[in-house]
């Protein structure tokens, strides 16, 4: 109980859209969790892989954000965002197989 209100008290001090990422996030594991237990994978193995792909996307990620919003404030905010719009657009239409028929 005392880690439910902690946590509780984190969600409530955090800004909405920190909320909402750590949510989008959670949800995107706890997905790819069931996935590799219904694959019977390696968690190990697996885990310290994306731990370490984790670590060096996110730390490149900060150093180029960091970088990129000094010179281009909110054009970069957009960028960002349409990027990740036409990688999510891809995987769910390649998952639809629109790509497939298309061709």
């Amino acid at each position: 109980m005392a880690g439910m209100l902690a946590i509780l008290a984190i969600a409530f001090s955090m800004s909405a859209d920190a909320f909402a990422a750590a949510l989008g996030t959670s949800i995107d594991a706890l997905v790819v969790g069931v996935t590799l237990a219904l694959l019977k994978a390696d968690i190990v193995v697996i885990a310290l892989a994306i731990g370490a792909a984790t670590f060096l996307m996110a730390t490149a990620g900060v150093a180029l954000g960091r970088a990129a919003g000094a010179r281009l404030g909110r054009v970069a905010e957009a960028a960002g965002g349409l990027v990740l719009i036409a990688v999510g657009t891809t995987i769910l239409f390649q998952h639809l197989g629109v790509a497939a028929a298309a061709n």
